[in-house]
């Protein structure tokens, strides 16, 4: 029998949970379920009793009074401030003083019998369920941190973040009011100035980093993970584009009142703010107030929201020129009466505009006596004030959730989150996360006259695909190519024993770029079959980086315009679905697509899709003909237990195999698996299994390739001086992953060539060479 303490954590302090001596506790462990592949799962327990003794219900502040005990000076717990059942305390589980798992644990309910309180049910949760819990149902436009991204709205902003490259924030060339033209002399060919780019069409484009970066600020978390340092992750961006046409929206704007009718003393300007704050007089039938804006500019469109005690009264919007709007509230002495007295009313203005707009602003407040022509006004005047001209960028963050955005990026990048603390959580990539697991053999700790062998519950048809797009090109595919969508994939085996399917969706949509013939522009165009603008649902895009305007493979200019002055650029920030990580090497085009599809950019069919990248290497293992479920028992030792990762690669009989769940009876050390066959590759200097470009074929040309290094079953690599044209940085003693950057020079040499990358390896006191190539044709 094994000794297994519980700690949970209340008001910052670890309490040890008694515990009954016969009490079953089991904890089941799985992160990724053959049965449903799309969904990250975590430690869970089923329900289990603890006694109600003295120590427990200090710990859980005796509960239960709140329920059956009278509230008095003799029965002081029965207040506020008791243990809160509606939260996850913090806590950790320990064997043999081991630990082994740490999560939250919840308070079920307690348990009275024969009139007194016998024990408490409680529950205990992984931290990865944490995640949820703190996002709720937040939007993704409530993280912190979009302030940092503003900046003034003006046409050379703008524009810099069109045709020089800009990390955080960026504006794709993505028509929406019309379709950007490529050398086609209409009136929407860019590179005549009839077609210039107005720059205030644009929406802008945030890294999606950036926005990780946003949602650990927000929530206190910390997210870790070579993969999030990758190029297939930084050059990731999310298209901002939350209505069918560009509006410019600065700060909200409060006028800044400076003076007022002398002694009208319902006018506060404190802070230079003008608030209307009055009680109705009980003489008087009526008080009515109003507001008039004034601008400088007749054709600036603008908006004024009225705030009655901080809550949205009344709004106006798209207005311009002068506006006299009326008598916005009537406040009769018959309204509502609360504790004997009328309500106070403070009245707040604020003004936005689609551009930076100067304008005097009035307020004004009537207050009408008895019957008839009985009234007076009084004035508070505003001049010169000026709305906000930065670009307020979370005005335009797509409609969706925090968990839905972040669950969307996982099932993408088919990534598993391994929770470090209840704070920290590590992203990685499932199936380098399997190569850095250790391979255990357990065979002596198993049951072996009690094993079950069966077939995986397999599905027939298993669906990975994007939301329904609305844009006319993806719906000219769909009909040409039904059931299909643009990109989608379905994983069909027709000849299946198993009738059931399972769908893999992503939350976004994923759109088709077109290339106008013999140029090198990219775009696409947000209108649906009717030649509508369109919303989308969020969109991802990657970053090609900067690319030349060309025709006919000459340079040749584009040209933007601010409404008034037309001025010519030479390149842009080229955007699409796919991302070319191997230099000139097609071969390692990746793409945002599931399937495989034509690149319309390098017009060749593209293989590389996320099924390819991320699930096949899982998919094909799991539907292998030679696969089998085994359910095993056995009893581990405490330190085999709490050694035990979930994804490492077990050994029964001389068979290798990956944990699907592992459900362990903490106070027996009796184990139950359920195991899945590997036929992954493993051990050795296996080149596939230490980078991600195994081997590079590329032209003549100078070129840099972002290369990520594995550190899998290592103990540490050095990174060793390559023996030819290469150069990369030179590291030592790494024990994580690293991203290496290697430079191949231009081959002026007339000759094909070959380079490695060299590294070596440290495993158990030895070492072996690992060499990646690099073939450069002349």
């Amino acid at each position: 029998m094994q000794t297994v303490q519980l700690f949970i954590y209340v008001d910052g302090v670890a309490n040890r949970i008694e515990l009954f001596k016969d009490e079953k506790i089991s904890v089941t462990s799985s992160i990724q379920n053959f049965n449903d592949i799309g969904k990250l799962f975590t430690d869970y327990s089923q329900s289990f009793t603890i006694p109600a003794s003295k120590h427990n219900n200090a710990i859980f502040r005796h509960w239960y009074e709140s329920a059956v005990g009278e509230n008095n000076d003799e029965n002081p717990l029965n207040v506020d401030g008791a243990f809160d059942h509606r939260i996850k305390y913090y806590g950790f589980i320990e064997i043999d003083t081991i630990p082994f798992r740490d999560g939250k644990f919840i308070l079920q309910k307690s348990n009275k019998k024969n009139g007194f309180i016998e024990s408490y049910t409680i529950n205990f949760v992984g931290n990865l369920v944490q995640l949820k819990d703190k996002f709720k149902d937040d939007k993704l436009i409530s993280l912190n941190g979009y302030d940092t991204l503003n900046f003034e709205y003006n046409v050379g902003n703008v524009t810099n973040r069109i045709y020089t490259l800009y990390d955080d924030i960026t504006f794709p060339l993505i028509g929406s009011n019309r379709r950007y033209e490529f050398g086609t002399s209409t009136s929407s060919d860019i590179t005549t100035t009839s077609g210039a780019i107005d720059y205030r069409e644009l929406f802008p484009a945030i890294q999606v980093k950036k926005i990780f970066e946003f949602i650990e600020d927000t929530y206190g978390l910390n997210f870790s993970g070579t993969f999030l340092n990758y190029t297939e992750f930084t050059k990731l961006y999310l298209y901002c584009k939350n209505a069918e046409t560009f509006n410019f929206y600065g700060d909200a704007l409060s006028p800044n009142f400076s003076s007022k009718t002398t002694g009208f003393t319902e006018f506060d300007l404190a802070l230079e703010q003008c608030t209307i704050s009055f009680e109705l007089d009980p003489l008087a039938d009526r008080l009515e107030s109003w507001i008039k804006i004034e601008p400088t500019s007749s054709t600036i469109t603008y908006s004024v929201d009225i705030y009655d005690n901080g809550v949205l009264y009344t709004s106006y919007n798209d207005l311009q020129g002068d506006t006299d709007l009326g008598y916005f509230s009537k406040i009769r002495i018959n309204e509502t009466i609360i504790g004997g007295q009328y309500v106070t009313h403070k009245f707040t203005y604020k003004v936005t505009s689609n551009l930076p707009m100067t304008f005097d602003a009035f307020v004004n407040l009537k207050r009408n006596y008895g019957i008839g022509a009985n009234y007076f006004y009084r004035t508070a005047y505003s001049y010169s004030n000026t709305t906000s001209s930065d670009l307020q960028i979370k005005r335009y963050i797509p409609d969706i959730t925090v968990e839905a955005f972040l669950s969307g990026i996982v099932k993408a990048l088919n990534l598993v989150v391994i929770p470090i603390d209840q704070n920290t959580f590590e992203f990685q990539q499932i199936e380098a996360w399997y190569q850095i697991g250790n391979v255990v053999d357990v065979t002596k700790y198993i049951q072996a006259n009690d094993i079950e062998i069966t077939t995986a519950n397999l599905f027939k048809k298993i669906d990975f695909k994007y939301e329904k797009s609305e844009n006319i090109l993806n719906n000219k595919y769909s009909s040409q190519n039904s059931p299909l969508e643009y990109g989608d994939l379905m994983f069909d085996n027709p000849n299946s024993a198993f009738t059931s399917n399972y769908e893999v969706k992503l939350p976004f949509e994923n759109i088709m770029f077109e290339r106008y013939t013999d140029s090198t522009f990219l775009t696409a165009t947000c209108w649906n079959k009717d030649l509508q603008a369109y919303t989308p649902k969020p969109l991802l895009l990657y970053s090609n980086g900067i690319e030349q305007f060309k025709l006919d493979g000459t340079a040749i200019d584009a040209y933007y315009t601010d409404g008034t002055t037309t001025t010519d650029f030479s390149q842009y920030h080229r955007f699409s679905n796919e991302i070319a990580i191997g230099g000139t090497d097609l071969s390692y085009i990746n793409t945002l697509n599931w399937n495989a599809e034509i690149s319309t950019w390098y017009l060749q069919t593209v293989t590389n899709g996320l099924f390819q990248r991320y699930y096949s290497n899982q998919i094909f293992n799991l539907y292998n003909q030679r696969t089998r479920v085994l359910k095993v028992k056995g009893n581990f030792t405490p330190k085999l237990l709490t050694s035990i990762k979930l994804n490492d690669r077990l050994i029964v009989s001389n068979k290798r195999y990956i944990i699907n769940t592992m459900t362990t009876d903490l106070t027996t050390g009796e184990v139950e698996l359920e195991l899945l066959n590997d036929f992954r590759q493993i051990g050795g200097a296996n080149i596939f299994r230490r980078t991600n470009i195994p081997e590079l074929e590329v032209d003549n040309t100078a070129q840099v390739v972002e290369y990520l290094i594995y550190k899998g079953d290592l103990d540490y690599f050095d990174v060793k001086l390559a023996a030819g044209f290469l150069s990369y940085p030179l590291t030592t003693d790494n024990d994580t992953d690293i991203t290496l950057e290697v430079t191949i020079p231009a081959n002026t040499s007339a000759v094909d060539r070959t380079d490695n990358i060299i590294l070596e390896g440290f495993k158990n006191g030895t070492s072996e060479f690992i060499y990646i190539p690099i073939y450069q044709y002349a």
